[in-house]
């Protein structure tokens, strides 16, 4: 598995996935599409290689608050999830270029921290949501 970059883990319970995943060594990409779990493996270790995380399609809610153990996110996708907030350690991230929020429920105060932690991110968010759409100040 040290070839591996990308993992694609599709309509699978997340609290039942084997934490050996977290040990690929050369991992770009974790995707969980589909997945549904009311949380995320309570311990993940250090990924500096992945850029980045896709959580889509599913009922994960909350989104774990397990972003420092990625410092190196680029690219975080959570469209079309009942996500209304993203936890604390998302805000601390340095290398966001890209969110997707696509159809995502965010609350008001969510869209106003992604405008000012990441105010040159290409975010993707669906104003017909019942969310405030992200005032760009530009």
């Amino acid at each position: 598995m040290r070839r591996l970059e990308v993992l694609i883990i599709s309509d699978f319970p997340t609290d039942t996935i084997d934490p050996i995943i977290f040990e690929i060594p050369n991992l770009k990409r974790l995707e969980f599409s589909g997945c549904s779990s009311s949380h995320a493996p309570n311990s993940i270790p250090l990924m500096e290689s992945v850029t980045e995380i896709w959580i889509d399609h599913g009922s994960l809610q909350p989104i774990p608050d397990f972003f420092r153990s990625f410092p190196n996110l680029e690219i975080f996708e959570c469209s079309e999830t009942p996500t209304t907030e993203l936890p604390p350690s998302f805000f601390d991230l340095k290398n966001i270029i890209k969110i997707g929020v696509y159809r995502c429920p965010l609350n008001k105060d969510t869209l106003l921290k992604i405008d000012q932690a990441f105010p040159e991110a290409d975010v993707s968010y669906d104003p017909k949501v019942p969310s405030v759409p992200i005032p760009k100040n530009k």
